[in-house]
């Protein structure tokens, strides 16, 4: 039998990100694999191109509702599920906002 790349890809989708990350003091998943140009893990799952943060969250909680994963710990690399807040662009954007420009 003729083994192909798919075969990699039957791997249980937690175990491939554990296996590509790093826990760093923070208890942030640094992720050590593909990463867009912008710094976000990058995986494939299930023939979708996956940013790595969202696909953690929705195999952990259930799917985003409202399509985009914040980052608590602002690590962009992160994907600990547990740093991860279900929130609009408009509310990430926000966030972003207060944590830098709102410190005291």
């Amino acid at each position: 039998m003729k083994r192909t790349k798919r075969h990699f890809w039957r791997k249980d989708p937690m175990q491939r990100i554990k296996e590509k990350i790093v826990v760093d003091s923070n208890s942030c998943w640094i992720w050590q694999g593909a990463k867009s140009i912008k710094g976000y893990g990058r995986m494939q799952y299930k023939d979708t191109r996956w940013l790595v943060h969202r696909l953690a969250y929705t195999l952990f909680y259930g799917k985003l509702l409202a399509n985009q994963g914040g980052h608590k710990c602002e690590v962009k690399s992160c994907c600990n599920p547990e740093h991860i807040e279900d929130q609009t662009n408009s509310q990430n954007i926000q966030q972003w906002y207060d944590n830098h420009f709102n410190r005291r």
